[in-house]
């Protein structure tokens, strides 16, 4: 891997953007808050230089961000009238005004021609990145992020793994995930799916919090063989079948765990299933469990049934401590009740 410094001009820049994929697989997806890229709008304008930005050279001259994704979106979506530049104060300093001009909540087809061109000059520092392996930059990638708040799944994604590009391949690859509403952002994906496989790995032992999942990445003695993946990839396709017919969709994470483990557990015995009924079971179940104010009202109530009871067992196994294995296996029982007819 050799890393060569240069200095682009935003013009020179925007010459290649088509050339350049902005979210490659290791990318943490946009997350800056819409102040911190109205910031940096605001920094470029007064000539304040943005931070270092790695490009790896990709196959056919083209490129891909390694770092500085953050940046070169938010100011491409400012060149794009996306964003505005700020008004207000930061720390005392007036924002918006450069030079005596107000320019204050106003778009780039808005600023005067004399902005535009020192835009057009403003250099940016681009480290091109030659000769590097997925694997390389997924290293360079993590290090660039040491000292940035990163989330456990962001922190995973940095790690050389054969089970993280797996589960990789499955987020980017899979029907299911195509059509989720589950976020894209931050890894979200990635890990809802490394959660499950924790659990074919470690057969529901552990609890199921981070310090478990990032074993999973690093663990050389478990093997995504291809019996396995097929079996993974089969689980996902019943879930896309249902999910077509949820009102409620499967967006949290504990419904993706749950039901991809009773489905797992069950793959042996799995029938015809019966999508439609699955689906109007689980919506009447999930809608009673939104309407609960006080669970103690299920179980209090003389006239409780064994439903109300599965309810307050689900719900309380739901919001607390919902990751140790005894809340996991108690949704499971309670999801077998309810739906195992279906499947």
């Amino acid at each position: 891997m050799q890393i060569k410094v240069e200095t682009w001009t935003l013009k020179e820049y925007l010459s290649k953007v088509d050339k350049v994929e902005n979210q490659p697989e290791y990318q943490r997806g946009e997350v800056w808050s819409d102040d911190k890229k109205q910031l940096l709008i605001d920094s470029m304008l007064r000539g304040i230089d943005v931070p270092k930005i790695y490009l790896r050279v990709t196959a056919g001259n083209t490129y891909e961000v390694a770092d500085g994704q953050q940046r070169l979106t938010t100011i491409l979506k400012f060149i794009n009238n996306q964003i505005a530049i700020p008004a207000g104060e930061d720390k005392g300093l007036p924002l918006g005004i450069y030079d005596g001009m107000d320019l204050r909540e106003k778009y780039y087809k808005d600023i005067p021609k004399k902005f535009k061109t020192d835009l057009d000059d403003y250099k940016l520092t681009i480290a091109v990145v030659t000769g590097a392996s997925g694997d390389q930059i997924r290293t360079l990638f993590g290090r660039l992020q040491e000292g940035v708040n990163l989330n456990p799944a962001e922190k995973r994604n940095a790690i050389l793994s054969s089970t993280g590009r797996h589960i990789d391949n499955f987020v980017f690859n899979h029907t299911f995930f195509e059509h989720s509403r589950i976020s894209r952002s931050r890894f979200k994906r990635q890990d809802y799916l490394a959660h499950v496989i924790a659990l074919v790995a470690y057969k529901n032992k552990s609890d199921l919090k981070s310090v478990l999942l990032e074993r999973l990445y690093l663990d050389k003695m478990f093997v995504l063989d291809q019996k396995l993946l097929s079996k993974v990839a089969t689980v996902l396709d019943h879930m896309y079948e249902l999910d077509k017919f949820l009102v409620t969709r499967i967006t949290k994470k504990f419904h993706f765990i749950d039901l991809f483990w009773m489905i797992f557990q069950q793959f042996d015995k799995l029938g015809s299933i019966d999508y439609k009924g699955f689906a109007a079971a689980f919506d009447k179940f999930e809608w009673l469990r939104l309407d609960v104010d006080d669970p103690k009202d299920l179980i209090e109530n003389p006239k409780a049934t064994q439903d109300d009871r599965d309810l307050y067992d689900y719900y309380m196994a739901f919001r607390h401590d919902g990751s140790s294995p005894a809340s996991i296996q108690t949704r499971q029982l309670i999801f077998k009740k309810l739906y195992k007819k279906f499947i």
